[in-house]
């Protein structure tokens, strides 16, 4: 897969942290990221806890060369996966922050395993950033117009979408590639009561 130079964070994400939203002592969680642009860039920031996954272990590859060579592997490691492979330590309430950009698209099957496994990652109060590309007219309706992909309403709670762009260098969308954004919360898990003993 070719992975589309971005030269920084999805606006979303950087406005996010200048507010405090984000803070360097989160852990950030990065879906489906590439060749690590954006953890690599957290971590030469300054973020301590700075995760990426992707199925591709061709661009986990690059990713981790990138880490090495800038002395940031205490900072950010990367894994070969999807959400739903991630290791015990990580997958049950250990996600401050999951960072979700121009990776709703590409979801082709089981998106409920998908975002069910990112919800559960992160904690209670935990934050999912999803960036997902619109096409056609989508890009210009009203706030909230632009439906989700399966899956997030059933294990977020979302915002309504704002259309916004991304910065992207690609023969499709020069310059920017029109996008979608969603805050989300983890949906409260329905916790199974145990049976009422017989007396």
């Amino acid at each position: 897969m070719r992975y589309a130079s971005r030269p920084g964070l999805a606006p979303a994400v950087a406005i996010l942290i200048a507010r405090g939203d984000i803070r360097k002592d989160d852990v950030i969680l990065d879906v489906g990221c590439g060749t690590g642009t954006d953890c690599v860039l957290l971590a030469r920031w300054g973020f301590l806890h700075v995760i990426g996954i992707d199925p591709d272990e061709g661009a986990i590859g690059i990713a981790r060369a990138k880490a090495t060579r800038l002395g940031l592997k205490r900072r950010v490691q990367f894994l070969v996966g999807r959400p739903e492979d991630l290791p015990a330590h990580l997958a049950d309430s250990a996600v401050d922050v999951a960072l979700h950009t121009l990776v709703a698209n590409n979801l082709e099957e089981g998106e409920h395993a998908h975002f069910r496994a990112v919800a559960r990652a992160l904690k209670p109060k935990g934050l999912l950033v999803v960036s997902m590309r619109v096409f056609g007219n989508e890009g210009r309706r009203r706030p909230g117009s632009v439906a989700p992909v399966a899956g997030m309403r059933r294990y977020f709670d979302l915002t309504p979408a704002v259309s916004s762009h991304l910065a992207e260098s690609s023969r499709y969308y020069p310059g920017h590639a029109p996008v979608a954004v969603w805050l989300g919360r983890p949906r409260r898990r329905r916790t199974t009561r145990a049976a009422p003993r017989k007396r």
